[in-house]
């Protein structure tokens, strides 16, 4: 992946996350497609959005919002998911 769109990712990451107000962090190890499909069915139903993001990338634009320490959070495959609705439902 060329650096230009690797910025380009970090600066829609940054765009997208600085402003959420609940999200956590999903460790996405081991879920397949089927089971990625009725995840996101499910949460989209709850107006929860799920992104699986590269680590580096999001550790990156993590840092640059502000919040380093969340960066260091992200291993194997993980995915972000949000809501500006209930945190409870979120969680």
């Amino acid at each position: 992946m060329s650096k230009e769109l690797k910025r380009l990712i970090v600066n829609e990451l940054i765009s997208e996350y600085k402003d959420i107000k609940n999200f956590i962090i999903l460790n996405y190890k081991g879920v397949n497609a089927i089971q990625s499909n009725i995840l996101r069915r499910e949460l989209s139903e709850k107006d929860i959005k799920v992104k699986v993001v590269k680590n580096s990338l999001a550790a990156i634009a993590f840092k640059e919002i502000g919040i380093p320490a969340l960066g260091q959070m992200f291993e194997a495959s993980s995915a972000i998911a949000t809501s500006n609705n209930d945190p409870v439902v979120l969680g």
